[in-house]
């Protein structure tokens, strides 16, 4: 079900000139500045639309070569559609293009970048994309100027990890101290 807009743009527009206000003042006073000001910016730039396609998940389904996001864009901005990323992860992107045009523009490139036969088992996902061989209208591969819309600030919208191993960490266990084998065992027999 689509309960409409995900972000308000005049609250995010708000909130993004306190982080500018923010970024003005003492730059150790928030570390996380400059992840707020990429998922608001994003969130600004991101369409209306209710469903996102990942570029990965569709070239997986059809055993191809991922293209960049570059060239996606621009088939779909070249066919007179509207296109942004998503805040949901980098290779994540929105569009007002039905999915039957999304699986054109795979079948295309499939066309430029031949996949093996052998890749596609009958009675799959992909075999059956693949089955109708021609997209509906044509596909226009050529850079779009705002497939690659240079920003005028630099924005960091999916860091990287701070550190090597950076995140959640294993759960603590008990250990036998005498052989350093973990106790799970006698620690379940403990609860009941």
């Amino acid at each position: 079900m689509y309960g409409g807009l995900l972000h308000d743009p005049e609250f995010v527009d708000s909130i993004l000139s306190l982080v500018k206000e923010e970024e003005g003042k003492d730059k150790s006073a928030i570390a996380t500045l400059p992840r707020i000001k990429g998922m608001l910016t994003l969130a600004r730039e991101e369409l209306a639309t209710p469903h996102y396609w990942s570029l990965s998940r569709m070239s997986k389904v059809l055993h191809t070569q991922l293209p960049t996001q570059a060239v996606f864009k621009s088939a779909l901005l070249n066919a007179g559609y509207k296109v942004s990323e998503s805040h949901t992860g980098p290779g994540a992107l929105k569009t007002d293009a039905p999915g039957e045009f999304l699986w054109d523009v795979m079948r295309a490139w499939i066309k430029l970048h031949p996949i093996r036969e052998i890749s596609i088992q009958p009675n799959t996902p992909g075999a059956s994309i693949l089955s109708r061989r021609e997209p509906r209208q044509p596909i226009n591969f050529d850079m779009h100027p705002e497939a690659k819309a240079v920003r005028k600030e630099k924005i960091t919208r999916f860091p990287l990890n701070p550190t090597e191993n950076w995140g959640p960490k294993s759960a603590a266990r008990n250990t036998n101290k005498d052989t350093g084998k973990i106790t799970k065992r006698k620690h379940s027999q403990s609860e009941h």
